[in-house]
């Protein structure tokens, strides 16, 4: 299968995933306006201001087919052209096409699940640096923040989307177009590895240096 095809069915995927979120877009939501009792995410809420749905579009079209998504997938291939996994797809230009195609594809399709289930459920799903000091606490809150979105009153939830979409992307994938021979519990274990992948980003963008405005 080229990297034509592997784009297309990602494509062809997304397609059928985002009317049913800008349809969701339009709807008012109604949510409770609960106190944090951290003094961080009590900063946090009170100068949270919620991302427009216009906002929210451009940051999903960016995360799934922007620069860093074609590096990532780049990336990604290269370890799997290196480990020959799958090892039906082989070696050289073609192997490497097949497995780059297959990172975007599933890239693409984990990041349209984020952005529907994030738009339907009205959660922010961005990750928002700790607004306090220290290695631990931000650690703490690194690895925390992978698995919580903010409402529109800046309250701290579950995220759902962000617990959901790796697994989507992967076992899509798993049943699309790799062999045969990988079943639901490879799937599993590539939505796994991909939510790690999540956490590890997270932690990064805590501790990478902001770039200083001129």
């Amino acid at each position: 299968m080229s990297i034509i095809h592997l784009g297309c069915r990602a494509f062809l995927i997304a397609i059928v995933v985002l009317p049913i979120t800008l349809c969701a877009q339009a709807v008012d939501a109604n949510t409770a306006s609960n106190q944090s009792t951290a003094t961080a995410s009590q900063r946090l809420v009170s100068s949270y201001q919620a991302p427009t749905p216009k906002e929210q579009f451009r940051r999903y079209m960016i995360s799934a087919y922007g620069p860093l998504a074609f590096l990532r997938a780049g990336v990604a291939a290269g370890i799997d052209q290196a480990r020959n996994t799958p090892e039906e797809w082989g070696q050289g230009a073609e192997g490497y096409g097949r497995r780059i195609g297959s990172q975007f594809g599933r890239s693409a399709i984990t990041e349209t699940t984020r952005y529907g289930l994030a738009s339907v459920l009205h959660e922010d799903t961005k990750y928002y640096r700790c607004q306090c000091s220290g290695f631990a606490p931000r650690l703490r809150h690194a690895l925390g923040s992978s698995f919580m979105a903010r409402r529109p009153n800046g309250e701290a939830v579950f995220s759902t989307p962000d617990a959901v979409a790796p697994y989507t992307g992967a076992i899509v994938a798993t049943y699309a177009w790799y062999p045969d021979r990988y079943g639901l519990r490879k799937g599993l274990w590539l939505g796994t590895r991909s939510l790690g992948v999540h956490v590890g980003f997270n932690v990064a963008r805590e501790f990478v240096p902001r770039r200083r405005k001129r």
